[in-house]
C-alpha cells in the first residue's frame, strides 16, 4: 500500500480549518490541523534551522489573515529557515487579497484560493500536486 501524503492546515477559524481537514482525509491524507502558527509543531525556534533533509508534509495550507501573523508570513519565515517545503506545495487562503499580498504569495511559489473557494478548483489543484508527487 502505498504511503498517504502529509498534510498540515492552519485557520484560526474552526469551520474553515475542518472543512480543509475533511477534504484531504477523505482523499486519504494524514493530517495535524492547527488554530494557529504557534500551534504548528513542525516550525523550528526563533533562531533555528530546519533540521530535516526532506519536507515534512507534502501540502501545507495556511489562512492569510490570522491574530499573530499572516499566512505569508508564516511561509516566509519557513523558508528563511531553510524549510524543504516544495515549491509549488503551498496554498494559502483569504477572504481579501491584496494586490502586494497576491504578488508576495506568487513571489514565494504558494497558489492563492480567495474564500469562499470553489472545492473542484481546490481539488484540481490537489490533483495536479498529487501526480506531481508521483513523477
Amino acid at each position: 500500500m502505498p504511503q498517504a501524503f502529509k498534510a498540515v492546515v492552519i485557520d484560526d477559524v474552526a469551520l474553515c480549518r475542518q472543512l480543509l481537514t475533511d477534504i484531504l482525509e477523505d482523499r486519504g491524507y494524514q493530517v495535524k490541523s492547527y488554530a494557529s502558527i504557534k500551534e504548528f509543531t513542525c516550525r523550528t525556534g526563533a533562531d533555528e534551522r530546519c533540521p530535516n533533509e526532506h519536507a515534512c508534509v507534502d501540502i501545507f495550507l495556511t489562512d492569510n489573515q490570522m491574530p499573530e501573523t499572516t499566512g505569508l508570513e508564516a511561509i516566509e519565515s519557513m523558508l528563511g529557515k531553510g524549510c524543504k517545503l516544495r515549491a509549488t506545495s503551498k496554498a494559502i487562503f483569504s477572504g481579501s487579497w491584496s494586490h502586494q499580498e497576491k504578488q508576495k504569495a506568487q513571489d514565494l511559489g504558494c497558489k492563492t484560493f480567495s474564500k469562499p473557494f470553489e472545492l473542484s478548483s481546490f481539488e484540481s489543484w490537489l490533483q495536479e500536486r498529487e501526480a506531481s508527487f508521483s513523477a
